[in-house]
């Protein structure tokens, strides 16, 4: 990492830690059974890995349970093979400010939803991700294991660097279905 990148991450960090200090949320378990409305967010590396998520939220979404998700690619132009929708939104390096906050609609649009679940399916560590799941409102938020963002999940997930998206799903899908509801 370069001076200037170093500078954009201390800045970005510092300014994730001043806006979370007025996030105030309560705190519930939630099943994948019993959640009503998931948020999911995900990165896209690949067309393969696309695939997998594409599946992964159709499994999920019943008649009983609004999912909306906020995908990532991390370049300035999207593939043909990327669909968005008004449940499934793409961000991507052009809606970054300059030290890599989402500033976009799609983004402004999640932080006004109050999940039952919020998921951060990523298997690759991007700022943008990390911050959205910082602010996300969610009873319970689950994401990939790393101790420097205990602050930002209720669960987190422990995985080798070398799962696959397909992998770190099925764990998830099978944790969280072990959880019961506290009410």
């Amino acid at each position: 990492m370069n001076l200037l990148d170093t500078i954009k991450s201390f800045i970005a960090n510092r300014q994730l830690k001043k806006e979370l200090i007025n996030q105030l949320r309560v705190r519930k378990t939630v099943s994948l059974n019993d959640a009503k409305t998931i948020g999911v967010l995900y990165s896209i590396p690949d067309e393969e890995t696309y695939k997998v998520i594409f599946n992964f939220l159709k499994s999920i979404k019943t008649e009983q349970k609004t999912v909306i998700a906020l995908g990532y690619y991390d370049d300035n132009k999207l593939p043909s093979y990327l669909n968005q929708s008004i449940y499934n939104s793409i961000i991507m390096q052009k809606d970054l400010n300059w030290y890599k906050k989402p500033v976009n609609q799609y983004v402004n649009n999640f932080f006004k939803e109050n999940f039952d679940l919020f998921l951060n399916i990523s298997v690759k560590e991007y700022y943008p991700l990390l911050y959205i799941s910082a602010m996300a409102k969610a009873y319970m938020k689950v994401g990939r294991f790393n101790e420097k963002h205990t602050a930002f999940y209720d669960v987190m997930i422990k995985v080798e660097d070398n799962t696959s998206q397909a992998e770190f799903l099925e764990n998830t899908a099978r944790y969280l279905n072990m959880l019961k509801n506290s009410d």
